[in-house]
């Protein structure tokens, strides 16, 4: 008996599987549809090329366009170059001093100089990854002038320690 329903279900079962047969103009239906299709397919492979053309040519622009920098930046980069190069100068000269007074307001400017200098690198990793902001420039610039503004003081503090000192020697 188990054999028997085995088989009722292997018989039911090959004829679900069973394709039904194909209606008499099949071919003439799908030469039709190949036709459409290749059509269809020959538009978008145009779309396709003119797109590419025209972003080869966009991207040429702006690689054209782009490589010149812009007047405001050159001047930046000149005066960022003029004022570090005077903030080495004169740190250099403040180092060159040694004496017990001074060595204390010297310690202290360097720590504010430092925090000053480490605040000015990342303005300018800011700058350098978004540089279409003139602001970041404006603090940039704001930034060099109070690093000189303090080794001014810095100057003004040696300079009063080291006068009383020379005009005890008198």
């Amino acid at each position: 008996m188990n054999d028997e329903n085995l088989r009722n279900e292997f018989k039911t079962w090959s004829k679900k599987l069973e394709v039904p047969p194909l209606p008499e103009d099949h071919q003439i239906r799908f030469a039709k549809r190949l036709r459409f299709k290749s059509k269809a397919r020959m538009i978008p492979f145009w779309r396709w090329a003119a797109l590419l053309l025209i972003c080869i040519g966009l991207g040429s622009g702006v690689q054209f366009f782009s490589d010149e920098p812009q007047p405001e930046v050159i001047r930046f980069q000149k005066a960022e170059i003029n004022l570090m190069n005077h903030i080495e100068e004169q740190l250099r000269q403040f180092e060159s001093i040694n004496s017990s007074e001074s060595e204390y307001i010297l310690k202290n400017s360097k720590k504010q100089l430092e925090r000053l200098q480490q605040d000015y690198r990342q303005l300018y990793q800011s700058w350098e990854s978004n540089s279409t902001q003139p602001q970041l420039i404006f603090s940039l610039i704001t930034n060099l002038k109070i690093q000189m503004e303090l080794l001014n003081e810095l100057h003004n503090q040696l300079n009063t320690i080291q006068k009383p000192a020379s005009n005890e020697s008198l």
